[in-house]
């Protein structure tokens, strides 16, 4: 993607009820000394239609979405969200990972890419721990759900429908 004069910094951090406005240290929209505008858009990567919702209302705001960077991790308690060695990993702790880690993400994708194909250009991020890559025992149930988002991606980034949107995935470093 090209580069632009001024950057466009939208986010989607954390349920409405855990955010019920702007994020703290974040006041409403700004725009920065260096022309850098940054606002956020509470969504739950849990409640994927507020995920889209809160999507369509940064893209509405800033006149659309350049780069999408998709990378969720607990900031507290998550009900539900154990961690587990791969001996003890159950459908129930690995379901509560892949829908905190993954399911969001084609959620996210499929709200962002109708415009950057019809604008021919985009970029989608999507991050995960180092474990999607070099599994680290205490985290197997995480790093499974890492790990599917990680091969999602990577066929995401075969699919050649994509046009010159461009996905990748970054695997945080141990």
């Amino acid at each position: 993607m090209p580069p632009a004069e001024t950057a466009r910094n939208q986010r989607a951090p954390a349920p409405e009820s855990r955010l019920p406005g702007p994020s703290p240290g974040l006041p409403s929209p700004t725009t920065g000394a260096e022309g850098v505008t940054a606002a956020a858009f509470p969504a739950d990567v849990l409640d994927r239609p507020s995920l889209a919702a809160a999507l369509d209302a940064a893209a509405e705001r800033f006149g659309g979405i350049d780069v999408l960077e998709y990378s969720p991790a607990p900031h507290a308690p998550v009900p539900g969200h154990t961690l587990a060695v791969p001996t003890e990993v159950t459908a129930d702790n690995l379901q509560s990972q892949l829908e905190y880690l993954v399911y969001g993400a084609p959620a996210a994708a499929r709200a962002v890419l109708p415009a950057m194909r019809q604008a021919g250009a985009g970029t989608l991020l999507f991050t995960t721990g180092g474990g999607s890559v070099h599994p680290i025992a205490m985290l197997g149930n995480v790093n499974a759900a890492a790990a599917a988002l990680r091969n999602w991606d990577l066929h995401e980034r075969r699919d050649q429908s994509c046009g010159s949107c461009w996905p990748s995935c970054s695997a945080s470093p141990e």
